[in-house]
């Protein structure tokens, strides 16, 4: 998915900004010490934000019947589509990601529940001057609940290399999988990347 300096889960700009602009506020200035948001708030601060239950937590996966295919006004799982992102000219650090719906699918096993899904190849690139270095070549697993046309992410396979990989797609010293899981595997679930229907004031992780 995306570097470490801009969110791994965008798939279109608008939803970039409509899942940054739920959670994310401008930052203030910056304490000596930052307080603990979860103290006095026992286990049930599970996000770190003062109250965790303005959060949707449940989606009800139980519901969904899931498709690989499909358009969200925000995100497009339509095989062949493909998204570039890239940091204006004139950026102290520029970057580019080309993110390209593919024809293949992944099943995913979720508590025994087999679930189609859709894989999006991300390839993150860095650039300086006109040269493009490949850092990152991740697979990413998406889905679409058929009753709510939300769209929900599976899981991704990905290879980091901060050298850059060659023209095979190769990274000389081996390429780095930290940020790779699936759900269904070790206890993680689906997380909602996109809803079907946005609404004021509705936060979710």
């Amino acid at each position: 998915m995306l570097s470490k300096t801009m969110s791994r889960y965008a798939v279109s700009v608008l939803g970039f900004v409509f899942v940054m602009s739920l959670c994310i506020g401008l930052p203030g200035a910056i304490a000596e010490v930052e307080p603990d948001p979860c103290e006095g708030q026992g286990d049930d601060c599970i996000f770190g934000c003062p109250d965790d239950s303005l959060f949707t937590t449940d989606f009800r996966l139980e519901d969904c019947k899931f498709k690989a295919t499909g358009i969200n006004p925000f995100f497009i799982l339509k095989p062949g589509y493909r998204l570039v992102l890239e940091t204006p000219e004139g950026e102290k650090e520029r970057e580019k990601y080309v993110e390209t719906v593919l024809c293949d699918t992944k099943w995913i096993n979720l508590d025994g529940r087999w679930i189609r899904t859709r894989v999006v190849e991300e390839r993150a690139y860095e650039l300086e001057g006109d040269e493009e270095k490949l850092i990152e070549i991740s697979r990413n697993y998406f889905a679409i609940c058929k009753k709510t046309n939300a769209v929900y992410y599976f899981g991704e396979d990905s290879r980091d290399c901060p050298e850059g990989f060659n023209e095979n797609d190769e990274c000389e010293d081996g390429a780095d999988p930290t940020g790779s899981w699936e759900a269904g595997i070790n206890g993680a679930m689906p997380g909602l990347i996109m809803p079907g229907t946005p609404l004021k004031g509705a936060k979710y992780f």
